[in-house]
């Protein structure tokens, strides 16, 4: 697959792709590499796979013996090794010798500039400065609390810097956030990682969850997760704020309450819904809200798989 990179500066794609479930793991997906080459010069290899791309044709998200997989496409993105691409550069993706599967559909490559990180914040508390480690292995969980806490009580925002910080929290202990302000330094920079144990469904229901006046902006979403019952933030109250987030393969956004905004962020590969502005089911000062504006749908970019 060879394609024309159309911006200037160039230095990250997202490829939106499938591939084949293989034989010996037909329920978690298949693995496979392509080599990435710029104007046919070898730039670096890319892994795919299939884990959380397929539904199931009994079950719903749930793998099960025996039950047939239905492909979907997913999207991967990459951070391009090297030098940025100038416009015009020919990017090419190519089958090697560590391909592994026979098939690759490669659907969409989008081509990206990947914006400085953002600075930390002035009167912030670091998750880092409460043991956060951000290696994408370490469950941060309890540090992000702590912070939480602190920032709190100190009135405070909470910073996250770059890194992949790991917060697979159980349901008992989701990120909440009253009147608080979290940022991160961008998308490209700062990952919540969620990893859900297998065969947890429902039981295993992450999320942050924005209450009153709390502000979340400027950090990547992303779900190792492949059924539905998970969230990516839930919202209540008066007056939250989500901006420049980026949400993958998790599940939808609840938003309930008055003067919410959301803006400049983007849900690619959820499950189930990906923005679900509500009253709430609930007659409480926290969910109940009217929804009078919904012109925010011009600055959000949304890409779902057809569920059936």
């Amino acid at each position: 697959v060879s394609v024309d990179n159309p911006v200037d500066k160039a230095d990250a794609i997202v490829v939106r792709f499938s591939v084949p479930p293989s034989a010996e793991a037909p329920h978690y997906g298949s693995t496979g590499a392509l080599d990435l080459y710029v104007n046919n010069q070898f730039r670096q290899a890319i892994t795919l796979h299939s884990k959380y791309a397929y539904q199931y044709t009994k079950g719903g998200n749930k793998p099960s013996e025996g039950t047939p997989a239905k492909r979907h496409y997913n999207e991967f993105r990459f951070k391009l090794k090297g030098e940025a691409l100038e416009r015009g550069n020919t990017l090419t993706l190519r089958k090697g010798e560590n391909s592994l599967l026979k098939e690759y559909n490669i659907d969409l490559i989008d081509f990206e500039v990947i914006p400085d990180p953002r600075n930390r914040p002035g009167n912030s508390v670091s998750v880092k400065d409460f043991g956060a480690v951000g290696d994408g292995v370490t469950d941060d969980t309890k540090s992000f609390l702590t912070a939480r806490d602190t920032a709190r009580e100190e009135n405070k925002s909470l910073w996250i810097p770059a890194g992949t910080f790991l917060v697979s929290s159980q349901k008992s202990t989701k990120l909440i956030f009253e009147n608080q302000t979290v940022r991160g330094a961008g998308v490209w920079h700062t990952t919540l990682l969620r990893r859900p144990p297998v065969g947890s469904e429902r039981k295993h229901r992450t999320a942050i969850v924005l209450q009153g006046k709390s502000i979340l902006s400027d950090v990547y979403i992303k779900n190792e997760l492949f059924y539905e019952g998970d969230y990516v933030i839930l919202a209540n109250g008066e007056g939250w704020k989500i901006e420049r987030i980026w949400s993958h393969n998790t599940g939808p956004c609840w938003l309930s309450g008055n003067d919410g905004v959301i803006r400049d962020s983007r849900m690619s590969d959820h499950w189930g819904d990906g923005i679900n502005i509500n009253n709430s089911n609930r007659n409480t000062p926290h969910s109940l809200g009217n929804i009078r504006d919904i012109s925010f749908l011009e600055s959000i970019l949304v890409r779902k798989y057809n569920r059936y």
